[in-house]
């Protein structure tokens, strides 16, 4: 059993799980779940998520929790979905009678704060209906666990699978930082009396999540960079200076202009993008291109918002999709010639018509230089050329018959 799974299985006590009349071997395990077929990462959903969490975390971190729950619950597609923190009297996860509170829960299950046999109860009753699959992943502080993000299937329409299990488990280390800031906040009402100290701590508190949250996005694959409506890009993580080629000092000299990296047909993509952000706070990922400071182009998806409380700045996030863009194009290829092929062997008439137009599909959907096909002689000792294709069409040349062997 790996780390991983003992993590994950410290969430689910034995008396819990039988309390409840669900067997052990019911609980369904990570090898399981990596078994079954797992969809593509959804990056739209996904970028959608971040864009909030970040603009969140910089002015309203007490709301960070309830964005982690409707991510959840967004990028997972399941019914409920939620945070479960232990009460403050709990001790360790495995003692009988000790409870979760709710701070954050989205989908099909409204009740906050309330315990875990009072979801064990409401689940199992009318009008909600009963879970199919549950997936909880630990919230951990400093290595000890505090509580589960959870999410839940109750209508059957659909499996989890291992990338909802990726995704969780990065959604666990925002809350895991959310928190760590809102468990300091509580510590800060009840200890400092001075308003004015109080204010100053919660705006260093609030900057310090801003930090960490930076930090873990800093270790993604995804570019994230800060803007302003006049043009200006004011910072940016190292995977987006990457992907344009630009460097740290580019960004600082103010040379870096999203603006500018706009190729021209694109410009009417982006004004869409800014009346939607300034009707919504936020625009929706869209495709687009970016130049890239060798003048060549890098396809890209982007989605963003406003920071919160602003009406000038904002996030952004940015994927990088040409492999995804390579990958349709070789797909595309080989299905223009599976089906050339697949017309030519379906006609009637000599095979070496059949051969020469299946060699001709390769040329112009590869772009192969030339594409040859031989045959086996009747003796099979000896290959016979009987299509040739591209830049080598004779069928008389030094290669038409090769014996076998050679």
């Amino acid at each position: 059993m790996t780390d991983s799974i003992k993590s994950e299985r410290a969430f689910v006590p034995e008396a819990s799980v039988t309390g409840s009349g669900i067997p052990v071997d019911a609980i369904l395990c990570l090898e399981e779940l990596r078994r079954r077929p797992s969809r593509p990462r959804d990056y739209e959903k996904e970028h959608r998520a971040l864009a909030r969490l970040l603009s969140a975390s910089a002015h309203s971190p007490s709301m960070l929790l309830q964005r982690v729950a409707e991510a959840i619950l967004d990028i997972t597609q399941c019914d409920s979905a939620g945070l479960s923190l232990l009460s403050a009297d709990g001790k360790t996860p495995d003692v009988s009678g000790n409870r979760f509170y709710w701070p954050a829960v989205a989908g099909m299950h409204p009740d906050a704060g309330a315990s875990l046999d009072h979801l064990r109860d409401h689940a199992a009753s009318p009008p909600t209906a009963p879970a199919k699959e549950c997936l909880l992943v630990p919230v951990c502080v400093s290595g000890k666990p505090v509580g589960t993000l959870w999410a839940v299937m109750q209508n059957g329409c659909r499996q989890f699978d291992a990338e909802d299990h990726r995704a969780m488990a990065s959604l666990g280390q925002f809350a895991s930082s959310a928190y760590q800031a809102l468990t300091h906040i509580d510590h800060l009402k009840l200890q400092l009396s001075e308003r004015e100290r109080v204010e100053t701590e919660l705006r260093a508190l609030a900057r310090g999540l801003e930090v960490k949250i930076r930090r873990l996005l800093e270790t993604n694959v995804v570019g994230v960079v800060m803007w302003n409506l006049q043009g200006a890009i004011t910072e940016a993580n190292d995977a987006f200076l990457h992907m344009l080629q630009y460097g740290r000092d580019d960004l600082a000299s103010g040379r870096i202009r999203w603006t500018d990296l706009t190729p021209p047909e694109w410009r009417e993509r982006d004004r869409l993008a800014l009346a939607d952000l300034a009707e919504n706070g936020i625009f929706q990922p869209f495709e687009k291109e970016y130049f890239r400071k060798d003048g060549s182009r890098v396809p890209v998806l982007l989605g963003g918002a406003f920071i919160e409380g602003s009406h000038s700045e904002g996030v952004a996030l940015i994927a990088d999709l040409t492999d995804e863009k390579r990958g349709e194009e070789d797909r595309r290829r080989q299905a223009g010639v599976r089906g050339d092929t697949s017309a030519a062997l379906a006609k009637a008439g000599q095979l070496k018509d059949m051969l020469h137009a299946c060699a001709e599909s390769v040329v112009r959907h590869l772009d192969a230089a030339f594409a040859r096909i031989w045959t086996l002689n009747q003796d099979g000792d000896m290959l016979e050329l009987q299509a040739s294709a591209g830049m080598y069409a004779q069928l008389d040349g030094r290669y038409s018959r090769i014996r076998v062997g050679q």
